[in-house]
């Protein structure tokens, strides 16, 4: 009976480290699905090894957890072989190359490779919102998480700065590294907005620890003060937006306390004021420190961009005007409505975009710039409708988590679901939660808002004083 109590608690511990180990490794390979491939099939086995030895399997389950899988199975039926010919593409082939034949069977998706591979990844990514709340079943191991998370964001932040001031012939981060690391700096602001309110929640909503307040606050001014003056302009602004949501999420959650004396109160209110103050003082300075570029040419060059693709829209003839998103907006609404209910295919932009694109030549546009747009485009209706009620969803489970009697649980819940804010509100203008990367922490801030909510069903308002001793 010992060894087997043993041999689960090494399995539970070596679970952990490898979901740890994802965590680091799959931002280095940002575009290798192997990687998360091989270490999902190896908690997949470590969970039916522990469900074995224990004879029972335990499936946190939720709503969104029905709508990814509803969303999984439609993708899968894109790639069903079907008794009817393709869309009426104004091609004389198709796109696998044979001539059109109305009477061979044929699929949903114009290009079934890409979509084969998008579907593989959004598996991993279900798998992945799966397996993290079988993992992560105490507060302890739920700090563990945060802690980890805050640590990988802070390491690729404090690379992305040092890069800025190395030699422009010898970049530190310049060409292949150990490992298959490959630096991509427009792929990293999204995967540190995400992060950027973990730290941020737990100094101003009280949920770290006296000893670990400084700590998570310099974790915050770094990953923000990167997140700022980043390459894309976008990113400044859900930085903005993020720390707006913050404060009025904050502001309304206060509860003023009784057991706290007036004198107590406004000496607690003026600590609060002082640390956002060197909070902010401290972003600024390293803005000033670190930005490389003036950010307001930047953004003059962009909106100076769009203006073209207005007036392309317009019927006035401008040069490069289809590398504005507006154009590319209008023509991938354009293939949406073309493919109504079930769009083009999963991961089938690109293929479908060449016969919208306005460009001379052909041109391989891998995203549309905005990932709303893009869903519409590859899954019509069906897409659309299962993406609203998954924000829907994902709302609710956020201000359970806001609701949540431990500070600690309400400053996770409130930087998660922040995080997961930012990185949709990105999706309006840009594409990083098609980066494998991207999609896999915002997989599991997802994943955590469920641990929050369970951690608050099993342990209730009393967890307070076991967030210290549980693991």
């Amino acid at each position: 009976m010992m060894n087997r109590e043993r041999l689960i608690v090494w399995i539970e511990r070596l679970s952990l480290a490898v979901l740890l180990f994802l965590l680091v490794i799959i931002p280095i390979h940002n575009f290798n699905v192997e990687w998360l491939m091989g270490g999902v099939l190896v908690l997949v086995s470590l969970r039916i090894i522990a469900a074995t030895l224990v004879k029972r399997l335990i499936l946190p389950w939720s709503r969104l957890h029905w709508i990814v899988l509803a969303f999984l199975a439609f993708c899968l039926v894109q790639l069903l072989p079907l008794p009817f010919s393709a869309p009426p593409w104004s091609f004389g082939h198709s796109f696998d190359g044979l001539p059109v034949d109305p009477a061979r069977w044929s699929y949903l998706t114009v290009d079934r490779q890409a979509t084969v591979e998008a579907v593989l990844r959004l598996a991993l990514l279900v798998a992945i919102f799966v397996l993290v709340p079988i993992l992560v079943r105490s507060p302890g191991r739920l700090r563990l998480l945060v802690n980890w998370l805050t640590g990988v964001g802070f390491s690729i932040a404090i690379l992305m700065i040092l890069n800025r001031f190395s030699p422009p012939n010898q970049p530190l981060l310049g060409g292949a590294w150990p490992l298959g690391f490959y630096f991509r700096r427009l792929e990293y602001p999204g995967l540190l907005e995400m992060i950027f309110p973990l730290p941020v929640a737990m100094v101003f909503a009280r949920g770290a620890r006296r000893d670990q307040v400084i700590l998570y606050g310099f974790a915050g001014v770094v990953i923000g003060v990167v997140v700022a003056t980043a390459v894309t302009q976008g990113s400044l602004m859900v930085l903005i937006a993020e720390l707006v949501a913050f404060g009025l999420l904050s502001a309304s959650g206060r509860r003023p306390s009784r057991s706290l004396s007036p004198r107590r109160a406004r000496i607690g209110r003026l600590l609060n004021t002082i640390g956002v103050t060197v909070f902010i003082a401290g972003l600024l300075a390293g803005v000033v420190w670190t930005a490389t570029r003036p950010i307001s040419q930047e953004i003059s060059k962009d909106v100076e961009e769009e203006l073209r693709g207005l007036m392309a829209i317009e019927g006035q003839p401008v040069q490069r005007a289809e590398h504005a998103r507006l154009v590319m907006w209008k023509n991938s609404l354009q293939m949406f409505a073309e493919h109504p209910l079930v769009g083009v295919g999963w991961g089938a932009f690109a293929t479908g975009y060449a016969r919208y694109d306005t460009a001379p030549g052909f041109r391989r546009l891998r995203a549309a710039h905005n990932d709303y747009v893009q869903l519409l485009a590859e899954t019509g209706l069906i897409g659309g409708a299962l993406l609203v009620l998954f924000l829907i969803a994902l709302v609710r489970l956020s201000r359970c988590g806001w609701a949540s009697p431990s500070p600690f649980g309400r400053s996770v819940a409130l930087g998660a679901s922040l995080g997961c804010f930012g990185i949709l509100v990105h999706g309006l203008v840009d594409f990083y939660l098609q980066s494998m990367a991207n999609a896999f922490i915002f997989a599991v801030l997802v994943a955590v808002l469920v641990v929050v909510r369970q951690l608050d069903a099993h342990y209730g308002a009393g967890r307070d004083r076991q967030d210290t001793v549980r693991r």
